[in-house]
């Protein structure tokens, strides 16, 4: 007979199914690539940044404003001499930077060397094309498109149709403020400022004039351009003071794409770990702790999080359908491999129907299998049905030893397993028979809870003084439990 013992492995979890490190092998690699494809949530960062904006931009707009239109006439017929006097005027003052977000008409005669002139005292101009952007002294003036209502993004250099970058407007103007940013492609957030822009603007036939108080461009970086009357609907100019306000403000901590990927590993593995609705719990507070970071100046990618703790919640999902199916196949086989009480009570009657055999009599044999219910209660049904599958398995291997033994068997209560064997010629038989049904089962072991197999028998005659109406399988099965022992000794190894 070949013993069925399953020790515990080390990756064994009480209550899981056999697929779980598996599984959680599954969520450690998609969180990874999760991460590793997804490090950046800008547009949850723009939201963040419109509930949480950053204190005091560093930019002032000089806005082309009604007043200015109605003093200087249509934009396009404006001198180009203005420009040059706003800007000296904003130098004089103090500011740090000066920038011109306003494409001057090449084909008028005084643009070439009112360009020479302002790009030799530092204004940065705007071109309005990456290509234009090549020359010194201009920046490329653009921010990314974006699905959404209002873009979230920008970039400190643009590629031109040969691939070659050139810095934007935003990049010139931090640049020319002192501060010191890398030029490449990669998107960076759009901040939001309080006091924006909008609300710290100042009028241009104000600047031109020198009406205007000198402390609020001091240090600062001045834009000259234009500001929408729609809110809703923002122009270029505020969305580049914007993006200069950004690279002159603190830098957020940003984690890099391997950080991120092993982060997103790690949650989805700890959903996989915890099981139940640990995942859907990680997945809400992610989101909560991206804005209380966001309020600390550290960019985390709580989206990108969240949907690796959603993608552990799913394998934990996955591990569910698993664990019932398993029970579902465990009630199959036990239906088919056992009969049920209506089966064993049929029996009895056609056994105590037949005349009695002249050498031996039919017997019922009750296996108690009394580690069944702790392993239910520490375990779970799953497997404990396991366990049952095994005693079976085993005792099915009796069939040479007991060559009488009918059918295969009954199920009683969960822990109580019958069999009939006809006939059997003596008490002392009747008892070997029930030691050795018991000794048989002894070996299974799961989870480092071995089963307590006791076994009794009842003979399956009519006593004296009682009816045969009266005799029943729940009677019989009575009689058999006050036979009950446990096993005298332990069924020796088998190769």
């Amino acid at each position: 007979m070949t013993s069925l013992r399953n020790p515990r492995r080390w990756w064994q979890v009480p209550g899981r199914h056999a697929s779980w490190p598996y599984l959680l092998l599954a969520g450690l690699v998609l969180g990874g690539l999760l991460g590793v494809v997804w490090p950046a949530n800008p547009a949850a960062w723009s939201l963040a940044s419109q509930a949480f904006p950053r204190p005091g931009g560093q930019v002032v707009l000089v806005d082309l404003d009604a007043a200015s239109l109605a003093d200087y006439g249509p934009l396009n017929s404006w001198s180009p001499e203005l420009y040059r006097s706003a800007a000296e005027q904003l130098q004089q003052a103090g500011a740090s930077a000066v920038g011109l977000d306003v494409v001057l008409d090449p084909a008028r005669r005084e643009t070439a060397p009112l360009v020479q002139a302002l790009t030799h005292s530092g204004v940065v101009l705007a071109a309005p094309t990456p290509d234009s952007a090549a020359q010194p002294g201009y920046g490329f003036s653009a921010v990314n498109s974006s699905r959404l209502l209002q873009p979230y993004a920008f970039q400190t250099a643009y590629p031109t149709a040969q691939g070659k970058l050139v810095p934007s407007l935003a990049w010139r103007l931090a640049q020319a403020a002192g501060a010191s940013v890398p030029l490449e492609s990669q998107p960076r957030l759009l901040h939001r400022f309080v006091p924006s822009a909008l609300d710290t603007r100042l009028s241009f036939r104000d600047v031109v004039a020198g009406r205007f108080p000198h402390g609020d461009v001091q240090g600062k970086v001045a834009l000259i351009g234009q500001a929408s009357p729609d809110p809703e609907r923002l122009p270029g100019s505020e969305l580049q003071a914007r993006a200069a306000a950004s690279l002159l403000a603190p830098p957020f901590l940003n984690f890099p794409g391997w950080a991120v990927g092993l982060m997103a590993a790690l949650i989805a593995g700890l959903s996989v770990v915890l099981g139940r609705f640990w995942g859907l719990a990680q997945a809400l507070l992610l989101p909560a702790l991206m804005l209380l970071l966001w309020r600390a100046g550290v960019a985390l990618p709580g989206v990108t999080l969240s949907l690796a703790a959603l993608t552990g919640l799913l394998l934990v999902g996955a591990e569910a359908l698993l664990v019932r199916r398993s029970a579902r196949l465990h009630s199959s086989v036990n239906e088919q491999m056992l009969g049920t009480r209506a089966g064993l009570s049929q029996a009895v009657e056609t056994l105590l129907a037949a005349a009695a055999p002249d050498a031996g009599r039919p017997c019922l044999f009750l296996v108690e299998l009394e580690g069944y219910a702790a392993l239910q209660q520490r375990f779970g049904v799953t497997l404990a049905e396991e366990a049952v599958d095994q005693s079976l398995q085993r005792l099915l291997s009796l069939a040479p030893v007991v060559p009488r033994l009918e059918g295969f068997g009954f199920r009683w209560d969960r822990g109580e397993l019958v069999f009939i064997v006809d006939p059997v010629q003596s008490e002392t038989e009747a008892r070997e028979i029930a030691d050795y049904f018991a000794l048989t089962v002894s070996g299974v072991v799961l989870r480092g809870q071995s089963l307590l197999p006791r076994g009794g028998y009842a003979w399956v005659r009519k006593p004296e003084g009682l009816a045969l109406d009266e005799v029943s399988a729940h009677s019989l099965v009575g009689a058999a439990r006050q036979t009950l022992r446990p096993v005298v000794e332990p069924l020796p190894p088998q190769p």
